[in-house]
């Protein structure tokens, strides 16, 4: 099969399938076909990338200019997402300011070189580098969990930016090497890399998105979320991320944690009154995140 072109679309994939059947975790499918040479792999969160990603992989296929990428992997979800909250967020976004149409095209080019910023905090008052920010880097199902985790933080002072992964290869995998990861380096500018901390979470293994810290030396920390465990079967999704560690909780945890340990490296302790944070950590710590040894949204 050597330099033949083929598709391979698997769906459903990851845990979320557990109502089904806990052995369709697919925990290393989606790392081999990330690293395959001659392959391109694909996981929209929304079937509005799909429509992207098909065309232009037919375009290039049609074209001849698909070297190195003559195998496209499709990696889908049967999970019902609301295609509404996609335009909605990109719309939320202030530091770009385009027209539809315009936000539009933005988006698809950046969709088509691996990933977007879904949800973007830059430009909002208050929102500051160097005390308040995460970002959460997800990719397929795992997005909707990421902006749950990232919407209860903001109630409680914390910018968390969505960064959507399409395309693990274009991103972070063979072909990003060969554009010196050009893109994710857009994606995550430099200003962010010391001090604003990174949670990864994919339905799959953690190592799918591990790469991300090493690639922009992240500073402040990196969090790796995917599936450690064997797989349980339950009605409720949410009880199998759960599970799994992946959760909209568990984001929200792990990025809550990172943080206040990057601020109290820089040398500030964030239980101090006079801390500019301390506001947002008595909050986070009474009334949001963990009281009581359970957790609240």
């Amino acid at each position: 099969y050597l330099g033949s072109r083929f598709w391979a679309i698997g769906t459903p994939s990851g845990s979320t399938l557990a109502p089904e059947g806990a052995q369709h975790q697919s925990l290393l499918a989606p790392v081999i076909g990330k690293d395959m040479p001659n392959t391109v792999t694909w996981e929209p969160a929304f079937p509005d990338e799909l429509d992207h990603i098909t065309a232009e992989s037919l375009r290039l296929a049609a074209e001849g200019r698909d070297e190195a990428r003559r195998v496209v992997y499709y990696r889908l979800s049967t999970l019902p997402v609301d295609r509404s909250v996609l335009w909605q967020r990109l719309k939320e976004q202030t530091i770009h300011r385009l027209e539809e149409a315009d936000l539009r095209e933005h988006w698809m080019k950046d969709v088509l070189a691996g990933g977007y910023r879904l949800v973007d905090y830059r430009g909002y008052e208050g929102y500051d580098p160097a005390e308040n920010v995460v970002n959460l880097v997800a990719s397929g199902t795992m997005v909707q969990e990421a902006l749950a985790a990232s919407d209860a933080l903001k109630r409680r002072g914390i910018f968390a930016n969505v960064i959507v992964v399409a395309s693990p290869t274009l991103l972070i995998g063979n072909l990003a090497e060969k554009t010196d990861y050009s893109h994710l380096k857009k994606l995550i500018p430099a200003e962010e890399r010391r001090t604003v901390p990174v949670v990864t979470v994919a339905d799959a293994s953690p190592s799918y998105l591990a790469g991300i810290g090493d690639i922009l030396g992240i500073a402040a920390g990196v969090r790796n979320l995917g599936l450690r465990k064997n797989g349980i079967s339950a009605r409720s999704i949410h009880k199998i991320y759960r599970h799994h560690g992946i959760s909209r909780v568990d984001i929200a945890l792990r990025a809550y944690a990172l943080l206040k340990q990057a601020r109290a490296e820089d040398g500030a302790s964030l239980g101090r009154e006079g801390h500019p944070l301390a506001k947002v950590w008595a909050v986070a710590g009474t009334a949001g995140l963990v009281v009581g040894g359970a957790v609240h949204f």
